[in-house]
């Protein structure tokens, strides 16, 4: 839907609907390599707090990513690329740190992004992969509850 700093796409993805689910998909994954490089940066995570964080981005890969980018892969581009399908394009909006410096307020993060990213879902239409949305938009939910329940209080 958009160019990449630095990169012009051939084909820009003109369906609005397979347009949301790219972006739901690129965000997620984002999400998912900030939650990666938390559980290797050896914060101040307890090591249970290490596990839940690991649990939830591998979670998030079949729950998410891998359903995600299926669907994205029979989803059309647009009606200027009539038979051509989209796909997961792995993009990034920015380039920028991943690490966030403490640790409550990194969960906090993450909790609130998968809210957000839970309710974008919901709102989705693609024609073909609803069910597919909405589960994604449950496991969203559900990882963002897995998550505030280990964040302390203030």
């Amino acid at each position: 839907m958009r160019a990449v700093e630095g990169i012009e796409p051939d084909v820009y993805i003109s369906d609005p609907a397979t347009g949301g689910c790219s972006d739901l998909f690129n965000a997620v994954y984002e999400l998912v390599l900030q939650m990666i490089a938390r559980y290797f940066a050896f914060g101040h995570e307890t090591p249970e707090q290490r596990q839940v964080l690991a649990s939830a981005a591998v979670g998030l890969m079949f729950q998410a990513i891998k359903p995600l980018g299926l669907m994205l892969a029979r989803l059309p581009v647009g009606p200027d690329h009539p038979g051509v399908t989209a796909g997961a394009n792995f993009q990034l909006p920015y380039r920028a740190s991943f690490l966030l410096p403490h640790r409550r307020s990194a969960w906090l993060r993450f909790a609130e992004r998968l809210d957000e990213l839970a309710a974008f879902a919901a709102r989705l239409q693609p024609p073909a992969g609803g069910d597919v949305v909405a589960a994604v938009s449950e496991a969203l939910g559900r990882t963002a509850s897995g998550l505030t329940v280990h964040i302390e209080a203030v």
